[in-house]
């Protein structure tokens, strides 16, 4: 920002980009559990497409939401035990192709084959 062409130095005024991948605070159990903690740890910001490679650990399992990028899931609150794990996927009850764009022509990208499809 520039006033009378000279530089504003506000400290607290940044450019946020809505469609940019941004750190989120709910990741930081990624930090701890990926460096240790630590200062080096505090330095690392995980975001919802930068952090990892990650070993799950045994008896945890990572689980991913079937909303893909706006589900919260082990993305956000880290492993979950096997005991908390109460029932499985039993059914496909929607599906569509992630690359379409149009708003009308996505009910021609639904993938009908998989409607109702009994997950074994």
């Amino acid at each position: 920002m520039r006033v009378n062409g000279d530089p504003l130095a506000e400290r607290y005024v940044q450019r946020v980009d809505p469609g940019h991948d941004v750190y989120d605070p709910e990741f930081n159990w990624q930090r701890d559990y990926l460096l240790g903690g630590g200062s080096v740890a505090r330095n690392y910001h995980p975001t919802r497409d930068t952090w990892g490679p990650l070993v799950v650990p045994a008896g945890r399992y990572f689980v991913l939401g079937d909303n893909r990028d706006n589900s919260a899931d082990s993305r956000y609150w880290g492993f979950v035990g096997a005991a908390a794990i109460k029932g499985r996927p039993l059914v496909v009850y929607f599906s569509y192709d992630r690359e379409a764009h149009d708003a009308l022509p996505w009910l021609t990208d639904i993938r009908w084959h998989r409607l109702g499809s009994i997950i074994r």
